[in-house]
């Protein structure tokens, strides 16, 4: 398992990810948000979704909603998210770092 977690906080945005994963926790790649461009939303912080701790369903469940929403090929949208990762809108999301003194020197 992974040390990195967030949770979506949002009511809304949470109510999203439990029908597309099955949880409003997941893991990303680091607990520290980056600057990102997303749609509405320029110079966001987000997290970047470890995509490696996915099943095939749920990837394939973000790549259909994804698709769904910006109305975008589904195919296209499976390659941008395998080339340029997937973000998380960093506003209401709880980091979680589990095994902290692993990270702290």
């Amino acid at each position: 398992m992974k040390d990195f977690k967030v949770t979506i906080t949002d009511p809304a945005r949470a109510a999203e990810w439990q029908e597309i994963l099955g949880t409003t926790t997941v893991c990303v790649r680091s607990p520290i948000p980056t600057l990102g461009e997303l749609p509405g939303h320029p110079k966001a912080l987000i997290y970047e979704l470890d995509l490696n701790m996915l099943t095939p369903e749920q990837f394939e469940n973000i790549v259909v909603f994804i698709s769904k929403k910006f109305n975008e090929p589904v195919e296209a949208v499976r390659a941008g998210i395998l080339i340029l990762g997937m973000p998380i809108l960093a506003d209401d999301c709880m980091v979680i770092v589990e095994n902290p003194q692993r990270w702290l020197s």
